[in-house]
């Protein structure tokens, strides 16, 4: 921000002086200052109309963990019919029979993001039914890396009119997170799923 055409203000809020070089960084208090020792100055909460010495030490943030994720899309009917994986321990063994795979990020209660892979798998037809299961890296819950853990399933299953037969069970994700976070109790909810014959698709809807 140097060379900018604002002009900052720094030093005491009874002596307050103007610059516009904004290389900044903190004191050894927490205080932001310029590269000659002074005082930025600015509006807090504490302080909404008098410029005062900005105090990163009196900061505080929250993380606010994924609670639910509501799932849409198609999942195609005349997809083949298969066995879901059990046990599976390589990617491929998880991915080879899937309808559909995608992505969902959740957020834990640090604030970090886990990449999360949902695996669709078609296994029955007579009313089209699908597993759904999602995993993580192995090393993201105190496993293997490079290792795949199932961390929730769930299924639905459609009608003739390519509408939930019954309500979807939706995927109870039970995570202990390796990075010290509290463990994760999302709900990926199945509801806004259909199952027409065509491609299969998702879409995160919240």
């Amino acid at each position: 921000v140097s060379q900018s055409r604002y002009l900052f203000v720094v030093g005491e809020t009874a002596n307050q002086l103007y610059t516009r070089a904004g290389n900044f960084s903190l004191d050894q208090n927490g205080i932001l200052v310029n590269s000659n020792g002074h005082n930025v100055l600015g509006f807090t909460d504490a302080s909404p109309t008098t410029l005062v010495p900005l105090d990163t030490s009196s900061l505080s943030g929250s993380a606010t963990a994924t609670s639910v994720v509501t799932i849409g899309g198609n999942l195609d009917s005349s997809a083949p019919i298969v066995t879901a994986p059990a046990g599976a321990t390589t990617l491929k063994q998880i991915s080879s029979p899937a309808a559909l795979n995608a992505p969902v990020r959740l957020i834990d209660s640090l604030g970090e993001q886990h990449d999360i892979s949902l695996f669709f798998y078609h296994t029955a037809g007579t009313s089209p039914t699908f597993t759904v299961q999602a995993y993580v890296d192995g090393a993201e819950v105190g496993g293997t890396a490079n290792t795949p853990s199932l961390i929730g399933t769930g299924t639905v299953t459609f009608g003739p009119d390519g509408k939930q037969a019954v309500a979807a069970t939706p995927i109870a994700i039970s995570a202990a997170w390796s990075n010290g976070a509290s463990a994760s109790a999302a709900t990926l909810d199945l509801a806004g799923l259909t199952g027409f014959a065509g491609t299969s698709s998702l879409l995160l809807l919240s």
